[in-house]
């Protein structure tokens, strides 16, 4: 009997054990964990596409192709002049229009100084070179529409 009682009672400590070590305090995860917000501000402002020696894209046109990012995940495509929501982790971007015409992107990403490289992902794999468009030229970064 003592041994069953025993056993039965290094079991309960072992279960407490467990069940303290789950509910320590933990850093949150999903959008609102710090990494994620460091990174959002990394995104945050407009880009406008660039080619690979610099220039800019599409200049015979004169439409702008890029991306405005806001800290509160949504964001405007400047070429399509379509709104989005978007989420960012340290490996993935992920863009989702609020227009039912365009699909959801995912890109894998990088952030070097003013330039954002961002590369779609799946059977249509492209990348695409982003400047970071300074503050006092930029009139879409400051206000949201």
């Amino acid at each position: 009997m003592r041994k069953r009682t025993f056993l039965t009672a290094f079991i309960c400590v072992l279960m407490c054990f467990g069940l303290l070590a789950g509910c320590g305090a933990k850093e949150p995860q999903g959008s609102g964990n710090k990494e994620t917000e460091v990174l959002k501000q990394e995104l945050t402002g407009e880009w406008s596409q660039i080619t690979n020696d610099g220039t800019p894209s599409l200049p015979d046109i004169g439409i702008p192709s890029g991306y405005v990012f806001y800290l509160d995940g949504t964001g405007v495509d400047t070429f399509w002049n379509m709104t989005f929501t978007y989420t960012i982790d340290a490996e993935k971007l992920h863009i989702s229009y609020d227009e039912k015409i365009a699909e959801a992107c995912d890109y894998s990403y990088s952030i070097e100084g003013d330039t954002l490289t961002l590369t779609r992902e799946g059977d249509d794999a492209v990348t695409m070179i982003y400047q970071k468009v300074k503050e006092e030229e930029s009139e879409s970064a400051k206000e949201k529409p």
